[in-house]
């Protein structure tokens, strides 16, 4: 199914696109993704969009996100309230984490 195919682009793309974060800034010390792209039984759309939380990092890591051809919805995960962050937590996907 082609929708499906462009799910799959959209996660193969923020995984490389969590490499490149990381790399560029070493405060960051986790990225999930999270939503329609990464959790099958939420629709998904050709125009959906990658929803990534950052744990740690800086607005350089954010600058980084926003030259994507994808759009990139990007939040803070420390400063969400901590149902929604306990949330993507349980239902995201890791993408980067430092150890």
């Amino acid at each position: 199914m082609l929708i499906e195919a462009r799910r799959q682009e959209a996660r193969e793309y923020a995984g490389i696109l969590a490499m490149q974060i990381a790399d560029a800034d070493p405060t960051v010390r986790r990225i999930w993704g999270f939503g329609s792209a990464f959790e099958p039984r939420q629709p998904f759309r050709e125009d959906s969009d990658i929803d990534l939380a950052v744990e740690g990092g800086s607005l350089a890591a954010w600058r980084l996100s926003q030259s994507s051809s994808w759009k990139i919805d990007w939040l803070e995960l420390d400063q969400q309230d901590e149902a929604f962050a306990e949330a993507v937590k349980k239902r995201g996907v890791i993408m980067f984490e430092r150890r």
